[in-house]
C-alpha cells in the first residue's frame, strides 16, 4: 500500500473512523467523486472530498488515514491524503473559510500527480497527457456541480 501525503454553512457533526478510533468533527459536506480519465472510461474508483468547519477538524481527520504524525498536520489548512482502500483512491479535505477554485485546484494537483504515479508509465505520452488532463476537469466539474448543489453562494 502507498500512501503519499502532501500538505452561510451550517456544520453537523460526524463519526470520521479509522481501526483505531472514532472521532466526531465538525464536517460540512462530503462528496465522493468519479475517476474516470476519458468518456468512455466507467470509473469504479472515487476520490473522496470532505469540506470542514473547523482547521483543526481537518487535521486530524487528515491524521486518521495518513502515515505521517500530528505534528507533520500542525500547519496544514488544507490536506490530499493518499489513503487507498477498495474503491477508494486518495481523500481531499478542505477548510470551509479558504474554499475557492485555486484551493480546490491546488489540492486535486497532488491528488493527480499520486494518482499519475500509480496508474501510468514513465515518461507520460501524449495518450496519457490526455487521460490526466481529462481527469482534471472531469473532478473539477462533478466537485463544483456538487459544492453549489449543497451551498447556496451569495455574491
Amino acid at each position: 500500500m502507498v500512501v503519499v501525503v502532501v500538505v452561510v454553512m451550517v456544520g453537523f457533526p460526524c463519526a470520521y473512523e479509522n481501526t483505531n478510533f472514532i472521532q466526531d468533527y465538525v464536517m460540512l459536506a462530503e462528496f465522493t467523486l468519479t475517476i474516470r480519465t476519458s468518456k468512455q472510461h466507467r470509473g469504479r474508483k472515487k476520490l473522496k472530498v470532505f469540506i470542514w468547519k473547523h482547521k483543526k477538524d481537518l487535521r486530524a481527520a487528515a491524521h486518521e488515514h495518513s502515515v505521517e504524525s500530528a505534528h507533520f498536520w500542525k500547519q496544514a489548512a488544507g490536506a490530499y491524503v493518499g489513503y487507498l482502500k477498495a474503491g477508494q483512491f486518495g481523500e481531499i479535505h478542505l477548510w470551509e473559510k479558504l474554499i475557492g477554485a485555486g484551493y480546490f485546484a491546488h489540492e486535486l494537483q497532488h491528488f493527480i500527480n499520486h494518482y499519475l504515479q500509480e496508474t501510468e508509465k514513465h515518461p507520460l505520452d501524449f495518450e496519457a497527457n490526455e487521460r490526466m488532463a481529462w481527469l482534471a476537469g472531469e473532478l473539477t466539474a462533478e466537485f463544483w456541480t456538487k459544492f453549489y448543489k449543497k451551498f447556496k453562494v451569495e455574491q
